[in-house]
């Protein structure tokens, strides 16, 4: 079984994770308000759904994990019109801190789909995408990657908001080229006031 540090990247490449067999985002904003049925209360038949974007300003700023085999750090900003997060991520392995799992991802409202979908690009030249669901607190990437070398990644990841300043996230479900890969440990993320790296250094 070849497990990959671009495997346990996947995590991050969040996103987070991703339209797999999630295609519409469903649940509550963190507070309780329905993302899904406000939205759709405000459309008509001729107009589109709004984006739910909004519904991860939580996320914006630096943040930090310390596992006990990966440091992972990303930041986090709005682009221009706030019409896409952008995701500067970088991971370590503490084994081989040469080892370096950077780059950097896009998440937007996608109205054709009526989904939260991410685009994530790797250092290395690897890319992939997720799709996001919702549901309270909880928020489910079903990712797919296609690695530097050609190689084929899939995962589905778990990202759980405690409050403004926590999250946690896990991988499950990681396949690289059809070999399954073990599960990641819970890694909890930290806000922190620090500027992450920029991606690729």
């Amino acid at each position: 079984m070849k497990i990959k540090l671009l495997s346990h990247g996947l995590l991050l490449a969040i996103g987070l994770a991703g339209g797999l067999a999630v295609t519409a985002l469903s649940g509550q904003d963190p507070g309780g308000t329905s993302t899904t049925e406000s939205a759709t209360a405000t459309a008509t038949e001729d107009a589109p759904v709004e984006s739910p974007l909004h519904t991860l300003d939580w996320m914006v700023g630096d943040w930090l994990a310390d596992s006990p085999t990966h440091s992972s750090e990303f930041s986090i900003k709005y682009a221009k019109n706030n019409a896409f997060l952008v995701r500067a991520f970088k991971v370590v392995d503490k084994a081989d801190p040469e080892r370096v799992f950077s780059g950097m991802q896009i998440v937007a409202w996608d109205p054709a789909q009526s989904a939260l979908r991410s685009w994530t690009f790797d250092a290395s030249g690897g890319f992939g995408e997720d799709v996001w669901s919702q549901l309270g607190d909880k928020y489910t990437l079903r990712a797919k990657y296609t690695l530097h070398d050609g190689g084929r990644g899939a995962s589905i990841n778990y990202l759980d908001y405690l409050d403004e300043n926590t999250f946690t996230w896990k991988s499950t479900h990681r396949e690289i080229d059809g070999e399954l890969q073990p599960d990641s440990e819970e890694i909890v993320f930290q806000r922190v006031a620090s500027e992450v790296t920029e991606s690729g250094n």
